[in-house]
């Protein structure tokens, strides 16, 4: 991440984040309680549960930061981070729910998404991406007002 000051953040969860984390926590809980284990084994088994949980938990949370000179996307293991003068033509686009959630490719787009609905479709000279928004005429705003004049 760039250590510029942030024009535009923001923060979607994926719906029923507590509730994953929550289950996937008791499924784990849950294995000592039908088989004969030794403690230490169960011990095992919980501390493995508890950082699955936490892996998951962390996982389901989309972050966007523009600055004056990137906009970076994406979930803590995969973050694009795009210089502004690559970005041609960002419009505020209906994610379809054939499109999922999630990281994945999606007729010709990387999308990036953690909720059904809106987001921004962003393109470069080589790939075009899909950013999920809860606000995306905001996000849109944000990143025309940031990129750099083109001088006539």
């Amino acid at each position: 991440m760039s250590d510029l000051a942030a024009i535009y953040t923001e923060t979607q969860e994926f719906p029923f984040r507590r509730g994953i984390f929550l289950i996937v926590l008791m499924a784990f809980a849950a294995i000592p309680l039908f088989l004969k284990l030794p403690w230490w084994m169960t011990g095992g088994i919980l501390i493995i549960g508890c950082l699955v949980a936490a892996l998951i938990n962390s996982v389901l949370i989309l972050h966007v930061r523009l600055t004056t000179a990137t906009l970076e996307f994406g979930f803590w293991f995969s973050s694009p981070e795009i210089q502004l003068p690559e970005i041609v033509n960002p419009e505020v686009v209906d994610i379809p729910i054939a499109a999922g959630i999630g990281m994945h490719y999606y007729k010709g787009n990387r999308v990036y998404n953690a909720r059904f609905g809106r987001g921004v479709k962003i393109s470069t000279s080589k790939k075009q991406y899909i950013i999920g928004s809860g606000n995306p005429e905001q996000l849109r705003s944000a990143i025309l007002g940031a990129l750099p004049r083109k001088s006539s």
